[in-house]
C-alpha cells in the first residue's frame, strides 16, 4: 500500500493542486460577480446623482430668471410710487370735482370723503360723488377725470349708478338723471419697501459635496 502511494503520489499532488485551483477560481468568480453587482449599484446611484444635480442646476437657472423678473416688478413699483403724490388732500379732490361739475353746469354736486385703505405700496381713499345732470354732461365729466391722469393726478372711477330724476321737468328736451359714483384718489406708502432679491439655494457643487 505504501509502495502504491509512493508510486502514485504525483497523481495525488495533481489532484490536490487541481482542487486548490478550482477552489481559487470559484472564489474569484464569486468576487467578480459581487463586484459587478456593486458596480451596477454605484452606476445607478451615479446616474441618479447626475439627474438630481441637473434638476438643481435647472432650478438655479429658473430662480435666476425669476429674480430678474422680481427686480423688474420692484422697479415698476418704484416708478409708480414716484408718480403718486405723497399725501391726499381732501380739499383738493373736493375742489376738482366741484370745479368740473360747475364748469359743465351739473346741478347739486356733492362730494363726501370716505375711508382710506392700504394696499401695500400705496393708499387709496374713496370719495362719494352725487349730482344731477344729463347723460352727456356726466360722460364729459368722466372724460375730464381721465384727462387728469395725463398730468399725474389719478382719480379712478370705482363704480357708477344712475336713475331718472323724479323732480325734473318732464317737458325738457334732455332727460335729467341722478348720478352716484365712487372715485378713488391715491398716494404712495413711504414705509413700504419691496423685496429686491430672492435667497439662492445651494449650487450643484455644494449639493454634490
Amino acid at each position: 500500500m505504501k509502495d502504491f502511494l509512493i508510486k502514485n503520489i504525483h497523481y495525488f499532488i495533481l489532484i490536490y493542486a487541481g482542487w486548490n485551483i478550482f477552489t481559487i477560481y470559484e472564489e474569484q468568480t464569486v468576487n467578480v460577480e459581487q463586484r459587478e453587482v456593486s458596480l451596477e449599484a454605484i452606476r445607478a446611484r451615479l446616474k441618479k446623482s447626475k439627474a438630481d444635480l441637473e434638476k438643481v442646476d435647472q432650478f438655479n437657472r429658473d430662480l435666476e430668471s425669476s429674480k430678474m423678473r422680481v427686480n423688474e416688478v420692484v422697479k415698476e413699483i418704484e416708478k409708480v410710487q414716484r408718480q403718486l403724490p405723497s399725501d391726499i388732500n381732501d380739499s383738493e379732490v373736493l375742489g376738482i370735482m366741484s370745479d368740473i361739475a360747475l364748469g359743465l353746469k351739473i346741478q347739486k354736486p356733492e362730494t363726501l370723503p370716505r375711508i382710506e385703505e392700504s394696499f401695500g405700496f400705496y393708499y387709496a381713499k374713496e370719495y362719494q360723488f352725487s349730482a344731477v345732470g344729463t347723460f352727456l354732461q356726466f360722460l364729459i365729466l368722466f372724460e375730464k377725470l381721465e384727462d387728469l391722469s395725463k398730468i399725474g393726478r389719478i382719480l379712478n372711477v370705482k363704480y357708477l349708478s344712475y336713475e331718472q330724476d323724479e323732480d325734473a321737468d318732464s317737458r325738457s328736451q334732455f332727460k335729467s338723471l341722478v348720478f352716484k359714483t365712487m372715485v378713488e384718489s391715491f398716494r404712495y406708502n413711504p414705509s413700504y419697501k419691496p423685496k429686491e432679491s430672492i435667497e439662492t439655494p445651494p449650487t450643484s457643487s455644494e449639493v454634490a459635496e
